[in-house]
């Protein structure tokens, strides 16, 4: 008998038999190993240390030179790619680049207009799909049922009769009072 351990006894269970068809047909299962304990984990409202504090500056200090070195290297770049073109195509990039950022600022536009139209609340504007003005109008509308939006105006309060002038005189005694609550 082959033992890992040879500190840990190996115990055999005998099995009621199985009907035909049935069982694990391993007349000598062996055994499993109790699961190991997860290592504690942080608390994740822990506050960082001093040392934590300053990997945290040291971090983000690196970051920001990182992203400033790639802007930087993607200007030499761009340099690099636009020192054999001529002007004409350099003009053309240009155009096409002003062309893209004025569809985008009138797709928004439109967004909006036809939010404000629908009554839906501006902040779910950009949300709105479609590529003609129809087409978002129609996204709009189902957007509004989905919503629950209504056009409908919010109910106006009941007027409190306690409060202003009331209508009639007022008791001048604490019976009057009572007796006027409960009428």
């Amino acid at each position: 008998m082959h033992l890992r351990d040879p500190y840990r006894m190996r115990i055999r269970t005998i099995e009621q038999p199985a009907p035909e068809g049935q069982g694990s047909g391993d007349p000598d299962p062996q055994p499993q190993d109790p699961p190991k304990p997860s290592p504690p984990q942080p608390k994740a409202d822990e506050p960082l240390g001093e040392g934590g504090k300053k990997a945290l500056e040291a971090e983000r200090e690196a970051a920001k030179t990182a992203k400033a070195e790639a802007a930087e290297l993607r200007a030499k770049l761009k340099e690099y790619e636009d020192r054999d073109k001529t002007e004409e195509q350099k003009r053309a990039e240009k155009l096409e680049e002003l062309t893209r950022t004025a569809q985008a600022s009138q797709r928004t536009a439109m967004q909006y207009e036809v939010a404000a139209k629908a009554g839906i609340p501006l902040s779910l504007a950009t949300r709105l799909n479609g590529g003609s003005r129809e087409e978002m109008t129609q996204d709009a509308e189902e957007l509004s049922t989905l919503i629950g939006h209504q056009d409908k105006q919010p109910p106006t309060p009941k007027p409190d009769k306690s409060q202003g002038m009331g209508g009639g005189p007022k008791p001048t005694t604490l019976a009057g009072a009572i007796a006027g609550h409960y009428e």
